[in-house]
């Protein structure tokens, strides 16, 4: 990032655990310090809602369990789950109130109506079967956008795909800056403008009917730090996802602890249900071997963990058949056969550089606890093996 940081000012929020900068304060200070009558830009990242949480909190500031709906069917409904998704709706909404009061000092500046303001997060919930997944909690991301000078016509319903890689060209539009005069790779996103200045409802643009996942490594814990590859396409409401690597753990090997998925009350429950005869899918859906071509029905199976392709493989080969040729067009080294380059980039701290090795050395080097890891990840193997999704 560049610019000048601005977290001089902090509070004390409702847990210790929340983040403490003040973002309306800071923000008041920017924009007290920015040059006057020059266009500005201003970023503002809380760690809210990551983990870790004050267990019980949302319960402890108002909430109550009953106040869950509706548990994803890929976890154990408990009450420890129950607790942890309100201690995380609590982070949101100190987030939320946050964002609140920089809007406040945004609109006593009287420059609300001609600045476009984008909210939305970096990555699904650091829950199992969402953060680290492709799957709709990990993709389907929140999204807001007020620009009271910009955007015509306002209540209307647009049915467009949106995509993170579209945020960049739409800022530099906004600027009238030309893409080619950053001096930056092409972009693969497009503007959102057009979508702004239109008056129409439903699909505005017609070819943003559909979306490009993509993940490769976003933790360690296999061996030679390899990634779990996917590549995944939206479009009419039906997510197929595209595992290359099928025999890899997806939330990276169980005796080095499934480091894909940050600690918390969820993951236990869903790891504690492994021995469980009528609880074992709970596990196996959010640890277990994938088979290579899953796909989703959105609309009946929002969470998606239904899946259809074993019955509906017209309907995979043809989406196949589409996100590959995008991905060939974009020259993915998965579908060039060079793959492996993804597996083979170094981690970017050297200290965690062959994360699974030194881990072999370190906690895995006594010769009892080491069989004892392993002897229970061959079981979880088996189990997987025996009852893939």
């Amino acid at each position: 990032m560049v610019g000048v940081s601005y977290d001089r000012f902090t509070y004390e929020p409702l847990t210790p655990r929340m983040c403490k900068i003040d973002f309306g304060q800071n923000f008041e200070a920017f924009m007290r310090e920015k040059p006057k009558n020059q266009p500005w830009f201003f970023w503002l990242g809380s760690t809210d809602p990551h983990r870790t949480y004050e267990y019980g909190s949302g319960v402890r500031h108002g909430k109550k369990l009953s106040d869950i709906d509706r548990v994803p069917d890929c976890w154990p409904d408990t009450e420890e789950v129950r607790n942890d998704m309100l201690d995380y709706a609590l982070e949101i909404e100190n987030f939320d109130q946050n964002v609140a009061r920089t809007l406040d000092v945004l609109e006593k500046s009287g420059e609300m109506d001609n600045t476009l303001i984008i909210i939305t997060s970096d990555n699904g919930m650091p829950f199992p079967y969402a953060k680290g997944n492709l799957y709709p909690l990990a993709t389907h991301m929140p999204l807001a956008m007020m620009w009271k000078n910009g955007i015509a016509a306002p209540g209307r319903t647009v049915d467009d795909f949106v995509s993170f890689i579209d945020f960049a060209p739409t800022i530099l539009d906004v600027a009238g800056i030309a893409p080619e005069d950053t001096k930056m790779h092409p972009f693969a996103g497009e503007s959102l403008m057009p979508v702004f200045v239109s008056e129409n409802s439903g699909r505005v643009v017609p070819h943003r009917n559909r979306v490009i996942l993509g993940l490769e490594r976003t933790d360690l814990g296999r061996p030679h730090d390899a990634g779990y590859p996917i590549r995944a396409i939206i479009r009419d409401n039906l997510i197929y996802l595209h595992n290359f690597e099928p025999t890899r753990w997806p939330g990276a090997n169980p005796e080095t602890g499934y480091r894909d998925t940050d600690d918390g009350p969820t993951k236990t429950a869903v790891l504690e249900s492994r021995d469980g005869d009528d609880q074992h899918r709970f596990w196996q859906r959010c640890y277990g071997f994938r088979p290579k071509m899953e796909l989703f029905d959105l609309d009946a199976d929002p969470y998606g963990t239904n899946n259809l392709a074993p019955t509906q493989t017209a309907k995979c080969d043809e989406l196949r058949e589409e996100l590959f040729a995008v991905l060939k067009a974009q020259e993915d080294p998965r579908m060039l056969g060079q793959g492996h380059i993804f597996d083979e980039y170094p981690h970017h701290n050297e200290l965690l550089r062959g994360y699974y090795e030194r881990w072999l050395a370190t906690e895995g080097a006594d010769p009892e606890v080491r069989k004892q890891l392993l002897q229970k990840a061959e079981e979880d193997r088996k189990k997987a093996q025996e009852t893939k999704l």
